[in-house]
């Protein structure tokens, strides 16, 4: 579904408008944690020190990468959007 949204995004030309404001980072499918690290950098980066772009725009998939490593208090994130509900965890007693 993500890349289907990137595609969809990319096509209309809302993707570009997107980059105009904001820093936009995806979450990348598989590679190595390192790889994961470098772009959460970025992603704290984009936020902490305002250049010519106001903050970043973060597209990740729930329970994926971004679930183990992210911390949204503060200035991390001022809006989470879900599209979808993710299935819950099979071995989850809730």
């Amino acid at each position: 579904l993500l890349e289907k949204l990137k595609e969809r995004w990319l096509s209309t030309g809302l993707w570009h408008n997107l980059e105009l404001v904001k820093t936009v980072i995806v979450e990348p499918q598989g590679g190595e944690k390192i790889d994961f690290d470098e772009l959460l950098q970025v992603y704290y980066d984009a936020i902490k020190y305002k250049g010519e772009k106001d903050g970043a725009l973060l597209v990740a998939v729930c329970r994926g990468k971004v679930s183990e490593g992210l911390d949204f208090s503060d200035d991390n994130a001022r809006a989470v959007v879900t599209i979808g509900i993710p299935f819950p965890n099979v071995k989850d007693l809730q």
